[in-house]
């Protein structure tokens, strides 16, 4: 009975001391969101992007630079990645642990700040590896007001395939706000899909009347737990 005592407590003693050692290996923090920016993000980035780019918590994390395109699915990209580094701040891993609801660019983003990321060194006491939690953040894109934008029906063929897809489209505005043209500069890989988007918006969409123009807008057909069939974000 004595001997199955201390082993109980022996036990109980290597435990802690386990979970003592685990604690001090691995901690983790939370940066703050950061929003990614458009094209090059060098010297020629504007203003409010240099601004946001100044905003990085650690100077060594800058904002994600994604394709211009990627920023037409604007809320539908907040992802957060789980990054692991060393005590001299070099990431070791970076993992997607909450995938955005678009997910197109998740795998993107993740090798972006694998390659470009370097976390700041460790400060005496902290642990050999440290957790971060980044979450990315797209800027909300709002529609132009006045107009009228029903959203496209998802087709259902392409629902039932599992085909999901951005498209680009390029619409000429008359002065009255009616669309005179469309095309697609930017194809979801599926041409039944960029056909049937360019006649949606032509025969559907109307803008706010002023002067002749050009709208570029993305119509985004995502399979999601929350139906979104396309068109503007609600």
């Amino acid at each position: 009975m004595e001997t199955c005592i201390k082993s109980t407590i022996l036990l109980f003693a290597l435990v802690i001391v386990i979970a003592f050692l685990v604690s001090r290996l691995v901690t983790a923090q939370t940066l703050t969101a950061l929003h990614p920016l458009s094209g090059s993000g060098g010297p020629e980035a504007t203003g409010s992007e240099r601004s946001t780019a100044e905003k990085s918590e650690y100077p060594g994390c800058p904002p994600p630079v994604m394709p211009e395109e990627a920023f037409f699915l604007s809320e539908y990209l907040r992802l957060t990645l789980t990054l692991t580094a060393d005590r001299e701040g070099n990431v070791l891993n970076v993992v997607i642990s909450t995938p955005s609801r678009a997910k197109l660019y998740d795998e993107y983003t993740r090798k972006w700040v694998a390659n470009h990321w370097k976390m700041p060194p460790a400060k005496p006491g902290e642990p050999e590896l440290r957790t971060f939690i980044a979450p990315i953040v797209y800027p909300k894109r709002e529609k132009p007001p006045g107009g009228h934008y029903p959203t496209p029906d998802y087709p259902l063929g392409f629902q039932q395939s599992g085909t999901e897809g951005l498209v680009v489209v390029d619409m000429i505005v008359a002065p009255s706000g009616k669309v005179e043209s469309a095309r697609t500069i930017l194809s979801s890989g599926h041409k039944g899909l960029d056909d049937y988007t360019v006649k949606w918006v032509l025969k559907k969409w109307s803008f706010a009347p002023g002067q002749k123009r050009l709208v570029r807008w993305p119509v985004a057909y995502l399979l999601t737990k929350r139906p979104f069939r396309g068109g503007f974000p609600n």
